[in-house]
């Protein structure tokens, strides 16, 4: 067993929980304009 593949779930995790909380932080406005852009 190697610890390779642990410590690249765990920078996955950060960078994960990372783009949550910039979601969170009011991007998720940006998304549903990216989702349904011609609604207008």
């Amino acid at each position: 067993m190697s610890f390779e593949p642990l410590d690249e779930m765990l920078s996955f995790w950060h960078a994960w929980e990372r783009w949550c909380n910039l979601k969170k932080n009011g991007n998720q406005e940006r998304l549903e304009e990216q989702i349904e852009p011609d609604q207008e």
